[in-house]
């Protein structure tokens, strides 16, 4: 073969196809590509929690100047509450994954996050540290700096930031650290970390560089504001859809250390990118002898197609974009040897090192190639879906994948090959043609999927996910070669990532594309919501899944609770298996039914029994279902949110009993208003309680005559704003002689009618108790809400979870008596944790203990503090004796 032939025929691969937002259609997606061909600066903007992106500069600079722009959160925003479900924790922090994919579509930036768990609060970066270590947190960041090569890095906040927020200094510092320690391969080595990167400046809030989303964008016919104010509300989970849209302004960066020549670190200057080379050409410098033509030419047709660009007729630069997209692709090719993340990294034709001075222009010819053939697919109106017959496939079953070629162009094109992640291959024997403004479809055979289950969610050590190895494309493949063809997990951006992919082959002219499709979907037609795109994936060919993880009980007294347990057959074939359990001591799973058939796809659900005689203590409970061909031990629960895909979260069968030693008043009842990710009602159900879950609108038509407590969950007041418009019913509740108790809602409990008494905060920063094992000092050891129904003594302040306190008043009226002080070690004296006030014949409690994560996370002493604090308006109970 020819070299030009060979150059015609070379394959160009693109990056995954994700759900495009309106900004990435038609004539404003060709006009973004093309003017951007040969854009390639790159930024790297640092912060803490996926909500502290902003969405502002991320939109400016790449929908605006088209910079290749990535944010880095070092965590996924674990303890953050949840205003949209009640996922907590690991699971909270994969809806907050999928809601910052979400945002980054819309406002044009990739997306980073390192192994880092949110652990919660810290007054300091001194503080966060002691749950991060600090070298290991910086290895992750100089992970992502090395594959992502950043021109620019932009810390979101100052290492002295104002906010009293641990982690957001913690972000600032290591954005410094790594600007430093990138290119350093003595403590950094390239086997571990990759090949050294050198970034050129380091921005941070202040004095210099300014943007101002307000510019107007007249082929989106938008603001960057405005996409960015699109953009933040997908952090719903956060609260920010029901937050006030904020005000666009100019924001200000101040340079505050850079390597470009004879600069000086303090200089202000009115770009980031001041004193660096961005054009195109600048990568002569680092071009393999081999390439040295390819880079003006490069530069010739990008210039050509962005003066030629019709938008009314993009056909007009198929030309120009047919041969960028050879030069770019035969370029790609021989610089595999670099390891850029990107789709087409699997697929290794060369065997050169990587040289240093070849980083920039790798990544950059990653960027062209992936803008100039989405281009060219744009231009000549060719898409290709992939889609299945099912949205699950079981072990030992087959998919039948359609792979669609539509032709919206006036010039026909050939599919040459169609190649599906774990299908059958098969080789065509011809190419298929598609006409001009048709379509061709082929068929693959699929006999293995990865599960969906989010990749880094395992076992943590201390507050950091393991670590990972992830293929280059960033698609999972049972059995590959991963510590040969992969890179570290944190390296791949997570827009990259898919658990399929889909290559198809195409012949426009004499141009030979292979594109990546990116994920087999399943379409799914829902009544509200319309059509849907679900990935396909792998499942067990039974799944077990008891309804929920974590049972309370009573400790010392007789257990004899039905569990349900659903099994979902996703087989094409009937299911046989027999079910088993390990069997605690005290606790133990019976009333096992003998062997169960399921038929082909069928869900049944059953009733076992937990029982026994609990001690104070966790039991774990274990099923086991043991079929022809495997052991079945695990089963998935689906976050299902209206705006997002399905988010699925495989786990092992089981249900953790829970039992307390605790009282519970013969005569308590609660009226139970959930808060942001708040499910308290349900573990005091499972105590024997009578609850009633409710809502705004269920609390109006509620009789709560005959009730003892009404419980208002944390940032209930900000989930639902029209529960303001309850508060003189409450009240009179209370007057009668009703007990309310009011845990967290700051905001709410400052405004008229909330709270009978006047609270305050302190500004700017509200007062908390950080440290879950911070000493706790009763001001009274007689006090009733101490002593009854349950005696709270130290055992009950033991093993919490994150902060014992959040948002505590600074300053309470002294009609209010205070129970008890508590405060970290460096902090002053708060005796404002609990509040309770007498109004009428009944009372009001408002508490910032940290009460319904404790019993999310199974911690006793807080559900005996709960059970108190709602027992408040009860008469007390004589205890009666009873005979062993």
């Amino acid at each position: 073969m020819t070299v030009r032939r060979w150059m015609m025929s070379v394959a160009l691969l693109l990056a995954s196809r994700s759900p495009l937002s309106a900004q990435d259609r038609g004539a404003a997606r060709i006009h973004a590509l093309v003017n951007g061909l040969t854009v390639t600066p790159r930024v790297l903007i640092v912060g803490a929690r996926p909500s502290d992106a902003d969405a502002d500069l991320i939109a400016w600079l790449a929908r605006g100047h088209r910079v290749q722009t990535a944010f880095l959160s070092l965590t996924r925003g674990e303890s953050a509450p949840n205003y949209t479900g009640l996922e907590a924790g690991a699971a909270l922090g994969a809806v907050h994954v999928e809601e910052a994919l979400a945002a980054r579509r819309i406002d044009g930036g990739e997306q980073y996050f390192t192994r880092a768990y949110d652990f919660g609060s810290a007054r300091s970066a001194a503080e966060a540290f002691k749950e991060w270590d600090h070298a290991e947190l910086l290895k992750e960041v100089v992970t992502v700096a090395r594959a992502f090569r950043p021109h620019v890095i932009i810390a979101l906040f100052r290492t002295d930031t104002s906010d009293r927020d641990g982690q957001h200094q913690v972000s600032a510092i290591l954005a410094r650290d790594v600007f430093d320690a990138s290119p350093d391969t003595l403590k950094f080595p390239v086997k571990d970390f990759g090949l050294p990167w050198t970034p050129q400046s380091l921005f941070e809030p202040g004095t210099g560089v300014t943007i101002d989303s307000r510019d107007y964008d007249r082929v989106l016919g938008r603001t960057y504001a405005d996409i960015a104010v699109e953009s933040r509300a997908q952090l719903r989970s956060f609260g920010f859809a029901t937050a006030p849209w904020q005000t666009p302004s100019a924001k200000s960066w101040r340079r505050i250390a850079t390597r470009v020549t004879d600069a000086s670190t303090t200089e202000r200057v009115s770009s980031f990118f001041a004193g660096i080379d961005t054009s195109f050409a600048r990568l002569l410098a680092g071009v393999p002898a081999d390439l040295v033509r390819q880079v003006p030419a490069i530069i010739a047709y990008a210039d050509s197609a962005k003066r030629q660009l019709d938008l009314m007729n993009p056909s007009s630069v198929v030309g120009h974009l047919k041969r960028l997209t050879e030069l770019v692709a035969t370029s790609r090719i021989l610089m595999r040897g670099c390891r850029h993340p990107a789709a087409d990294a699997a697929v290794s034709l060369s065997n050169r090192k990587c040289q240093a001075e070849w980083l920039d222009l790798d990544a950059s010819l990653d960027l062209v190639q992936r803008r100039s053939a989405d281009a060219l697919l744009a231009a000549t109106g060719v898409t290709v879906e992939a889609v299945a017959d099912r949205e699950f496939l079981a072990s030992y079953d087959t998919a039948l994948v359609t792979v669609t070629a539509f032709n919206n162009g006036d010039t026909p094109i050939s599919l040459n090959d169609v190649r599906v992640t774990g299908a059958v291959s098969v080789r065509m024997l011809e190419a298929v043609d598609v006409p001009a403004h048709g379509s061709a479809q082929l068929q693959r055979a699929v006999t293995t999927a990865p599960y969906a289950h989010p990749w880094w969610i395992f076992k943590r050590k201390e507050n950091f996910y393991p670590p990972s190895t992830t293929p280059l494309d960033g698609v999972p493949r049972p059995g590959m070669f991963v510590r040969e063809f992969g890179i570290t997990g944190t390296a791949i951006p997570e827009n990259l990532r898919r658990l399929s992919d889909v290559t198809v082959t195409l012949t426009y002219g004499t141009t030979t594309l292979t594109t990546t499709v990116g994920n087999v979907v399943y379409k799914t037609a829902d009544p509200v919501l319309g059509v849907r795109d679900r990935a396909l994936s792998g499942v067990p060919a039974v799944t077990l899944g008891f309804e929920r993880g974590l049972e309370w009980a009573q400790a010392g007294k007789p257990l004899k609770r039905p569990l349900r347990v659903t099994l979902r057959s996703f087989s094409d074939k009937p299911q046989t298996l027999t079910l088993k359990s390990p069997m605690p001591a005290a606790v133990k799973l019976d009333s096992f039914p003998p062997a169960i058939t399921l038929a082909p796809r069928e869900a049944r659900e059953i009733s076992l029994l937990a029982r026994g005689a609990p001690e104070p203590s966790g039991y774990i409970l274990t099923l086991i279902g043991v079929g022809a061909r495997d052991t079945l031990e695990v089963g998935f629960k689906t976050a299902q949110y209206s705006y997002l895909a399905p988010i699925h979260l495989f786990r092992e069968a089981g249900v953790k009993i829970q039992a307390v030693d605790i009282d519970i008043p013969s005569r308590l009842s609660v009226a139970y208003i959930r808060g942001a990710g708040d499910d308290g009602d349900l573990a005091l159900k499972q105590l024997g309680v009578p609850v009633y879950a409710l809502n705004t609108e269920g609390l109006i038509r509620f009789d709560l005559d005959g009730l003892s407590t009404v419980a208002i969950g944390p940032d209930a007041f900000r989930a639902d704003r029209a529960l303001y418009t309850q508060m003189s019913r409450l009240n009179e509740f209370v007057r009668k002689g009703g007990t309310l108790v009011v845990m967290g809602n700051p905001d709410a409990v400052t405004q008229p009618g909330v709270l009978p008494f006047p609270v305050s905060f302190a500004q700017p920063f509200v007062e908390q108790v950080v440290r879950e094992d911070a000493q706790v000092v009763p001001l009274d050891a007689r006090a009733r809400l101490l002593a009854w129904p349950n005696v709270i003594a130290g055992p009950d302040w033991s093993s919490w979870v994150g902060p014992r306190a959040t948002t505590v008043p600074s300053v309470a009226d002294p009609r209010y008596a205070q129970l008890v002080e508590s405060h970290d070690p460096d902090q002053k004296e708060n005796r404002n944790s609990i509040l309770v006030a007498t109004v009428g014949k009944g009372r009001v409690i408002y508490t910032s203990l940290t009460l319904t994560q404790q019993i999310a996370n199974a911690v006793p002493g807080a559900m005996r503090i709960f059970v108190n604090l709602l027992s408040a308006g009860l008469p007390v109970e004589r205890k009666v004796a009873t005979s062993p």
